[in-house]
């Protein structure tokens, strides 16, 4: 990655999401067009920043039980048998296989972990402009039925929204 005077992409080396300004979380609409906002609060990253994107990783750990959707009985039932099944499969897990740059930013392949089933998907992230920080926005659409997910309401698209400020690991 560039690593101008501009600063426009992070110094080489390994970062890690800023626990206090970055979050990792979902959007979708349930039953009846409501819609579902809902975070993971405990989550473990790594990003490797090479000289390129080429050369670069992300591998994001995710603990399924730190669900949060503002509703406790909501999210007992995401930490249930037919959502994420958190006692079986205590992480969510994505692994990137490459990274290109784009005119918006970087496309981050990887494989997506959820429950038992691993699935290809695309992070597409890009830079926030003009807040001095190295933060990025990024996102990918999944079908939880595709991961096993058989909860009601799952037959729609969800969101996968990444809000990312780096610090140094």
């Amino acid at each position: 990655m560039d690593t101008s005077a501009q600063n426009t992409h992070p110094a080489v080396g390994t970062w890690t999401l800023d626990p206090a300004s970055s979050s990792i979380g979902f959007r979708a609409k349930a039953l009846f067009g409501m819609k579902v906002n809902g975070r993971f609060d405990r989550y473990e990253t790594s990003i490797n920043i090479g000289t390129d994107a080429v050369s670069s990783s992300v591998s994001i750990s995710i603990r399924a039980d730190s669900v949060n959707t503002g509703s406790k009985k909501r999210d007992e039932h995401l930490r249930s048998g037919n959502a994420f099944a958190v006692t079986t499969f205590p992480n969510i897990e994505f692994a990137s296989t490459s990274i290109t740059e784009t005119a918006a930013g970087l496309d981050i392949a990887g494989q997506l972990h959820v429950r038992d089933v691993s699935k290809p998907v695309t992070l597409h992230a890009t830079r926030v402009a003009g807040t001095g920080a190295d933060r990025y926005t990024a996102e990918t659409v999944v079908m939880p039925k595709e991961f096993g997910i058989t909860r009601p309401g799952t037959g729609k698209p969800l969101t996968v929204v990444i809000d990312a400020v780096l610090r140094r690991a």
